[in-house]
């Protein structure tokens, strides 16, 4: 089935009002309606999104008897569709809407519709978007409509070179963010991950740069603080593999140190013992 909004003032619903063969329906159940379709915190006798009124018999047209009865009208102020219903549709769907009843009519005042909110039921992201921006920059452009403006065909034109610019924008989003990610954040991140591989560093550092003014005392001393260090560094198992290559490089530097400090406190050894 396919259901028809249009604005009473359209020549064609005049026409087929007109038509004998063709009958203004009654929705007798609209209060029914109303419940089914308004969120449960709404105040359905304030709600704006469905309304029942009363068409008067022969208020359409007194001569013709139109309609021939009263009839209860369900009077809606937002549109429903399917959700696979694509994005480009949706929003031409909107753009219409908002056209065709722009102006104030029998049943509703000016630019009252449409309206986005009070339903149960979950928006449309095309019509989010299309609140959010009713026109795109290129669905008014001239040069768009010059050229495709005869077929109708510059709605679609225009939506395609909107989905191009979104498209490119956001690659460019992604590619800075990319940047900052190499360039800032990647960077602070092997820092504070390598925060204990540096402090390992230091340790050795100081040992290693200081070993020949050390005395024979400090060189035991300092070669014992290393066997301890590398035993802490051997169980330490949180390691991120980033850092394994150091890690392990680490560990091979502090044999290299160790045995450094076995042949300098053999020399101090060797010389306290001819003195």
């Amino acid at each position: 089935a396919l259901f028809y909004v249009i604005a009473y003032s359209s020549s064609s619903l005049k026409e087929k009002i007109k038509n004998p063969n063709i009958h203004i329906m009654s929705f007798d159940d609209s209060k029914s309606i109303e419940k089914f379709f308004i969120k449960n915190d709404v105040d359905i006798t304030k709600n704006n999104y469905f309304k029942s009124v009363k068409l008067k018999k022969n208020s359409i047209s007194f001569i013709e008897k139109i309609p021939n009865e009263d009839k209860t009208l369900l009077v809606k102020q937002t549109i429903l569709a399917t959700k696979d219903l694509s994005d480009k549709m949706a929003r031409l769907l909107l753009k219409i809407a908002q056209k065709v009843h722009s102006s104030e009519a029998f049943f509703y005042s000016e630019s009252h519709f449409i309206n986005i909110d009070g339903l149960k039921y979950k928006q449309h992201d095309a019509s989010k978007n299309y609140f959010n921006n009713k026109e795109y920059r290129y669905e008014n452009s001239v040069i768009i409509k010059y050229f495709f403006g005869k077929d109708k065909s510059y709605y679609w034109v225009a939506q395609s070179l909107q989905k191009i610019e979104d498209f490119i924008l956001n690659f460019i989003v992604f590619i800075v963010l990319i940047g900052f990610y190499i360039e800032v954040l990647y960077p602070i991140y092997k820092m504070h991950t390598r925060k204990k591989i540096n402090r390992w560093y230091s340790i050795i550092n100081k040992i290693d740069t200081g070993m020949e003014k050390s005395s024979l005392s400090e060189l035991r001393e300092n070669r014992e603080k290393l066997k301890k260090l590398l035993i802490e560094i051997r169980n330490t198992d949180n390691i991120n593999p980033i850092h394994l290559e150091a890690y392990y490089s680490l560990q091979h530097q502090i044999h290299d140190i160790i045995e450094n400090l076995n042949k300098y406190i053999e020399e101090k050894e060797s010389k306290e013992i001819l003195i």
